[in-house]
C-alpha cells in the first residue's frame, strides 16, 4: 500500500468526536465498561466524526460505513475530503461504537430509521442538503437516505454494495441464499440463536473475528471468512495479523467493538423483513419512488467475495444519473486502495461540479 495521508486513531487533532440526540436517539457517548450482561435498551448514543478545514467549508459530505466497520473506516478519506473543502461527517451507525444499540427491539436498526436519523443530524448541523457516500451495509443505508429524502442528497456515493432497488416480492434469507450462494453468510451473522454473538464474548473474540474478516490469514495462507459458508471461528486464533490495519488500529477496533458487543452489527442482518415491509410505501409510487433522482457515483470492488460484476447492472434502469468506476481490490477497497479511490472521489466530484461550491 503506497504512503497516503490518514487519520490516526489514538490522537488526531483534525478530527472532533461529537454527540447529538436524532429522533430520540443520541449520536456519541463516553466510553462504557465492557459488559455483555449489561441491559442496554435504554441506553441512547449515537456518535460521529466531524472534520472541517481550518478557512470554512463549502460542501458537508456524510459517510456511512459498513460491516463490520466503524466511523474510522473512513480514516483514509477524511483528510482528502476536507482538503477539497467538505465538512466530513463519519457517524457510527446504531449497534457500532459510540452509538446507541438497543438490544431488545430491532426498529432503530432498519433503513428508515436510519435515512431519517441522517437527514434530522444533518439539520441539526446547518445543511440543507448534503453529499452522501456509503461502503457495504452503508451503501444501503445510504441510498435509502436517497430514496425517503430526496432532496435532501444532491450526490450519493456506493462503495462495493450498489444500490439494489425495494422489491414488491419479499425473499426470505434462506431462499436468498439458495439463488445467490455467496449470500449464504448471511444465515450465520444474523442466526436468532447469535452464532457471531456467542464467539465474540470477549475482547479476544472480537479481535479474532474482526481479524479474520479483514483479511487475516493462516500460516499456510488460509482466511476464516467464506462467503458461501460464514466465518470460521476455530480459525479465528490461528490467524496472522491482517495487513489493512496496524496494531493501533486494530486495537482501536477491538475497544470500540467491545462498548457493545457484536449483537447490533449483526441486527443489519435481521431487519431485512422489516425494512422490506416499509418500503412498501415507496414501491407503491412505482418506478418513481424506487429510482434515485440524483447524481450517483458507484464504485465497483472487483475482487469482492460476494458482488459480482452482474449485480451492478440490476440498478442501471433505476439510477438515470449513474457513474461506474471499478477498482482491482477486495470488500476493503477504501483501505486496500485509498490513493485510487480519492482519485477516483476527486474526479467525480469536480465533474459535478460539487467541489468549491457555494457555503451553506
Amino acid at each position: 500500500m503506497s504512503a497516503i495521508d490518514k487519520i490516526n486513531v489514538t490522537d488526531d487533532s483534525r478530527i472532533r468526536r461529537n454527540t447529538a440526540t436524532v429522533n430520540g436517539k443520541t449520536y456519541g457517548a463516553s466510553f462504557r465498561p465492557f459488559n455483555f450482561w449489561e441491559n442496554a435498551s435504554n441506553f441512547c448514543a449515537l456518535g460521529y466524526l466531524l472534520a472541517e478545514p481550518a478557512d470554512g467549508f463549502s460542501r458537508t459530505i456524510f459517510l456511512i460505513h459498513g460491516f463490520p466497520d466503524i466511523s474510522m473506516g473512513w480514516r483514509y478519506q477524511i483528510p482528502h475530503l476536507v482538503n477539497l473543502g467538505f465538512r466530513v461527517v463519519a457517524i457510527d451507525c446504531i449497534g457500532y461504537g459510540r452509538s446507541d444499540a438497543p438490544k431488545d427491539s430491532l426498529d432503530a436498526y432498519s433503513y428508515k430509521s436510519h435515512a431519517d436519523d441522517v437527514v434530522e443530524l444533518a439539520k441539526q448541523l446547518g445543511c440543507q442538503n448534503i453529499v452522501l457516500a456509503g461502503h457495504d451495509w452503508g451503501s444501503v443505508i445510504s441510498s435509502r437516505v436517497a430514496l425517503y429524502h430526496p432532496s435532501f442528497i444532491s450526490h450519493l456515493i456506493l462503495f462495493t454494495v450498489p444500490f439494489i432497488p425495494p422489491s414488491p416480492k419479499w425473499i426470505a434469507t434462506e431462499d436468498l441464499a439458495k439463488l445467490r450462494p455467496t449470500f449464504s453468510y448471511q444465515l450465520q451473522f444474523g442466526s436468532a440463536d447469535g452464532v457471531v454473538e456467542s464467539h465474540t464474548q470477549d475482547k479476544q473474540g472480537i479481535r479474532n473475528f474482526l481479524n479474520g474478516l479483514y483479511g487475516g490469514a493462516t500460516p499456510d495462507g488460509k482466511f476464516a471468512m467464506d462467503s458461501t459458508q460464514g466465518f470460521d471461528f476455530e480459525k479465528g486464533p490461528t490467524l496472522g495479523h491482517t495487513r489493512l490495519l496496524n496494531e493501533d488500529e486494530l486495537n482501536y477496533y477491538v475497544e470500540e467493538y467491545s462498548r457493545n458487543g457484536l449483537q447490533g452489527p449483526c441486527n443489519y442482518y435481521r431487519i431485512r423483513q422489516q425494512s422490506f415491509n416499509d418500503e412498501q410505501s415507496l414501491v407503491a409510487q412505482g418506478q418513481e419512488g424506487v429510482s434515485l433522482k440524483c447524481p450517483v457515483l458507484y464504485v465497483h470492488s472487483t475482487k469482492d467475495l460476494v458482488v459480482t460484476s452482474e449485480m451492478p447492472k440490476m440498478m442501471v434502469p433505476f439510477v438515470p444519473n449513474l457513474t461506474t468506476k471499478e477498482v482491482e481490490a477486495g470488500h476493503w477497497v477504501l483501505w486496500q486502495k485509498p490513493t485510487e479511490v480519492n482519485s477516483i472521489l476527486t474526479e467525480w466530484l469536480q465533474q459535478q461540479n460539487v467541489v468549491g461550491s457555494a457555503k451553506l
